[in-house]
């Protein structure tokens, strides 16, 4: 079985800074996953929603090297989730807050079996899925082309060749978490999956990692996602696609 953590922080701009994470969390309780670990990792202190039985991880962000007030993008926040996930031992499900789940989606990926030659498979890959009538199974796009990272699972031997590869020099080129990632498998020939359907939808359209970026819908949202009432767990009637 896997844990689960949800990357968030409190969006400044936002009348409820806490919105998003307030309407996923009773999205996951719902299902009743009996999961080892469920965590938040805020990015930043932490004053939402604390719902019995969660770890709240606060990450501070260090001074940035070039003598900016802050270091700038998720990624030093998503690889902090990603150490977390390596402290915890086992399988990691890394989540983040801005999105909406098909029904059972949690069940369908914490019990999801990563195909060993994929060090992670996302369950939201609008770049590779253009088209709403997607053939369904694990696709295998070009290594390091890999984008967004609402929903992932990262097998135990993966997280701890990321987590160690942040001490590289490389690790400062890009200041977003899923270009950092592309950059990781580049560096150290990993693979990854997509798996089709998506189960999540993208409900963010504010950056607040990059405040200026405005999120275009046409570009960040789903187009093979079945709805919050498709069964994920449906699937497993063609496990063969999935291999």
């Amino acid at each position: 079985m896997s844990n689960v953590l949800i990357l968030t922080c409190g969006r400044a701009r936002h009348e409820n800074p806490w919105a998003y994470i307030e309407a996923l969390l009773p999205q996951i309780d719902a299902e009743k996953a009996p999961l080892p670990h469920f965590g938040i990792v805020c990015d930043g202190p932490y004053s939402g929603p604390r719902p019995p039985g969660w770890t709240i991880h606060e990450y501070h962000r260090p001074p940035a090297p070039d003598g900016a007030t802050v270091i700038k993008g998720n990624k030093w926040a998503y690889w902090r989730l990603l150490e977390i996930g390596v402290e915890l031992g086992g399988d990691l499900v890394a989540l983040e807050d801005d999105i909406a789940l098909s029904k059972n989606a949690i069940r369908r990926m914490a019990t999801f079996l990563v195909p060993p030659d994929l060090a992670w498979v996302q369950f939201f890959s609008p770049q590779t899925f253009t088209q709403p009538n997607t053939w369904p199974g694990i696709w295998r796009p070009p290594e390091g082309s890999s984008l967004f990272l609402q929903a992932a699972k990262y097998p135990s031997w993966a997280l701890r060749k990321l987590v160690d590869w942040s001490t590289s020099e490389k690790f400062l080129q890009y200041a977003a978490s899923d270009q950092a990632l592309a950059l990781a498998a580049r560096c150290l020939e990993l693979r990854y999956g997509s798996h089709c359907p998506d189960l999540v939808q993208h409900m963010g359209e504010i950056s607040e990692a990059n405040p200026t970026e405005k999120l275009s819908p046409d570009w960040r949202m789903s187009r093979c996602w079945g709805g919050t009432q498709f069964d994920s767990l449906s699937l497993y009637q063609r496990d063969d696609l999935y291999r």
